[in-house]
Formats: structure tokens, C-alpha cells, sequence
């Protein structure tokens, strides 16, 4: 997916991006000073090392990517989210970080806030369904919400499709009841088809992956409307029988 993702960067290559963001590489990457590793026994000059903490592969594709889009737009009339949107995400990002930081070792605290889901007293409960599984990928702005990080670089409703994309896109779609239901109020998963119910624990998450996997077996195993069961199937899980 063609998206910025600040959390795959470090802080000083967040900070990289909102200084150069919009600059062609000739020009940003002169703001990057490697340093060599040299051998003191051999005296022979190795791969750099980056004391200011940027590397050239991880920031370069993004400042590329940013002046493309850039001349695509000057040029071309095509559509994207924008610098501002982009030194933004990095912005939050460095700002959230900073945060974490300052709140590490505090009692009650937890470190990575998003990697937890709440009840209504404020108790946490790690990698719950709802949370960040993994790696961090958003954080919870003031009022509650949870925020990715990440942005796309063209708006969905810009990104060029194909004429066929929609109709096929129709075709394949299945009836507005079809599908799968997470109730995080119940702790249960739905079968919006006919309503089979699979319950899970709402701290575990190997309870809630369970609950799916008796739910995918309920999909393929079922004597009701077995067509749709089947098409949901496709749908939530990739197969059929």
C-alpha cells in the first residue's frame, strides 16, 4: 500500500522527513553525514555508520516519493494528501513518543498505550481485541479515539482505478447481511447470516483467535444457506471448503 508510515522510522528520521520533506533527494540527502567504520588492524575502510541516527534507505524512499507526487500534481493535476499532511503524521508520531517517554516508570502507566484496550474503569487489558497487535500503529487522541499513525500518500477516492474495477467490485460483493460481527460489549463473535454466536475472553487475545477459528469451522460446516456461508467465508478468512 503506497502509504507513510512514521512508525517504521526512528525519531531523527521522522525529524529528517518534516526538514526536507517536498526537496528533491540531491538536495535533502547532503543533510545526511555518514561517517566510515575503519579497521584499526587492517586499516581498511568499511560500510558507514549514521551518528546523527538518519540512513539513507529509510528515509530516501519517502523523500522521493514525496517530490514524484509533487511534480505529478504540478504537472499532471494528480491528487495526494500533500506535505503538510505527511510532516503531520511524522509531527504526531515524535510528539507521542516523547510522551511515552516522560511517562515511562509511572505507576499505573503503561508503555505503549495502544497496545491495550480499556474497560470503562480504566483497566487495561493487553493486545484485546481492538488493539494494536504486534507493533504499535496509533495512539489515542484527547478525546479517547485511537489514531494511525500512518497516511496514505493518495486518497482513496483519488487513486486511479480501472473502468472494470467497479463492476467487478459489484459483482463480488456480497448482501448488506452477509458477513461477520465483533460485539467488544458481548465479547462475541456474529454470524450475521444466521445469527451462530461464538463467545471469547475479552483479555485474551488467543481466546478471541480461537473464537474465530470455531466461527470460520461454523462457515463451512453449516446446512443453513450454505452458498452465503461459504461467500463469508471467502470473504473473512480467504478460502472455501
Amino acid at each position: 500500500m503506497d502509504i507513510f508510515d512514521p512508525v517504521k522510522l526512528s525519531i531523527p528520521e521522522n525529524e529528517f522527513v518534516i526538514r526536507h520533506a517536498g526537496e528533491p533527494w540531491v538536495v535533502a540527502g547532503k543533510d545526511i553525514h555518514p561517517v566510515p567504520l575503519v579497521n584499526p588492524h587492517r586499516k581498511d575502510t568499511f560500510p558507514y555508520h549514521y551518528p546523527d541516527g538518519v540512513t539513507p534507505a529509510a528515509v530516501r524512499p519517502v523523500i522521493e516519493r514525496i517530490y514524484e507526487l509533487i511534480e505529478l500534481e504540478t504537472h499532471k493535476g494528480e491528487k495526494w494528501m500533500g506535505v503538510d499532511t505527511i510532516k503531520a503524521a511524522a509531527l504526531a508520531y515524535i510528539q507521542q513518543s516523547r510522551i511515552w517517554e516522560s511517562n515511562k516508570g509511572k505507576r499505573g502507566n503503561v508503555r505503549f498505550p495502544s497496545m491495550w484496550t480499556f474497560t470503562s474503569k480504566g483497566r487495561p487489558s493487553w493486545s484485546a481485541p481492538g488493539s494494536d497487535s504486534g507493533q504499535v500503529r496509533s495512539y489515542f487522541d484527547s478525546k479517547g479515539n485511537r489514531v494511525p499513525f500512518a497516511v496514505p500518500f493518495i486518497p482513496e477516492d483519488a487513486a486511479w482505478k480501472p473502468e472494470w474495477m467497479e463492476a467487478v467490485a459489484k459483482a463480488d460483493q456480497p448482501a448488506a447481511s452477509d458477513g461477520l460481527k465483533v460485539d467488544e460489549t458481548l465479547n462475541r463473535v456474529e454470524c450475521l447470516v444466521c445469527g451462530h454466536t461464538e463467545s471469547f475472553k475479552s483479555e485474551s487475545r488467543s481466546s478471541f483467535n480461537a473464537a474465530r477459528a470455531r466461527m470460520s469451522k461454523h462457515l463451512r460446516s453449516s446446512t443453513v444457506d450454505p452458498d452465503r456461508h461459504r461467500e463469508v467465508h471467502s470473504l473473512e478468512f480467504g478460502g472455501g471448503r
